[in-house]
């Protein structure tokens, strides 16, 4: 993995893309001028179908980690329109919560975060870093619903459903949407419960050019209710004893650094 795909997903796991996209529309709303903000305000208010904005935010509260026990399990890929290189691979993808306890793994790199220790974990380079508990990052992999619900008209997003690769979705989309143009969740119709995440970037470079956007996709996803870090800590091979972090035979040649 290259370390400019590396970068947006530690920026996705540290900050959440939904922080990302609702800093960037903050950004650019105080830099509009009064005239295209009064254009905006003078454009037909958008009306909803409420049974559907009901569905639509239950499906998002059952992904978002902002609850304080949950662990989620995707395929996860980011591409970017605007580079010819950008990876087209999706890679495993697990983050889980509860109280202090934090894990998330991520492909080859696993950060293990409980009240008495933090390791961050590179199974290709073959470093552990050892430093003490952190705070747990605040995720949010769905956008602030509260806040985007309560705009929603005047953020001009179009609230639709529908069906395709075998699974009901519904999504707010926008194509003219200086920050986000477009959130997806797909479902399972019988038992209500997600199954995919969507989310469809505008290059600020060239908003217009579709082509650019930024694209982040969660498939074949699955939530719990609850994340126990004891268990994630035996399959991982970590033991902390006395204070000293101990790693199992399947650790070989790994170079442990204290911080």
């Amino acid at each position: 993995m290259n370390l400019k795909y590396r970068l947006v997903i530690l920026a996705i796991l540290t900050f959440g893309v939904g922080y990302i996209s609702w800093a960037t529309l903050q950004t650019h709303v105080v830099g509009l001028k009064h005239s295209e903000k009064k254009k905006l305000s003078s454009l037909p208010r958008i009306s909803y179908n409420n049974n559907l904005l009901l569905r639509f935010q239950q499906l998002c509260q059952a992904i978002d980690p902002s609850t304080d026990n949950y662990e989620m399990q995707a395929k996860l890929m980011v591409v970017d329109g605007a580079d010819s290189v950008s990876s087209h691979k999706y890679i495993d993808y697990l983050v889980g919560k509860n109280g202090t306890d934090f894990y998330c793994k991520m492909e080859n790199n696993e950060i293990i975060n409980t009240d008495r220790f933090c390791l961050f974990i590179d199974h290709v380079t073959k470093v552990v870093l050892v430093k003490p508990a952190q705070p747990i990052p605040k995720l949010k992999i769905v956008p602030n619903l509260k806040g985007l619900l309560k705009t929603l008209s005047s953020e001009r997003y179009e609230l639709r459903e529908g069906a395709e690769g075998g699974q009901n979705f519904i999504k707010l989309i926008n194509e003219q949407h200086i920050s986000c143009k477009e959130y997806k969740i797909g479902y399972d119709k019988e038992s209500m419960k997600p199954s995919s995440f969507y989310l469809r970037f505008t290059n600020i470079d060239s908003p217009e050019d579709s082509t650019k956007d930024k694209e982040i996709f969660l498939e074949k996803l699955t939530v719990k209710a609850n994340f126990n870090m004891s268990e994630m800590l035996r399959i991982a091979g970590v033991k902390n004893v006395n204070g000293n972090i101990l790693l199992e035979d399947s650790y070989p040649n790994y170079r442990i650094i204290k911080m």
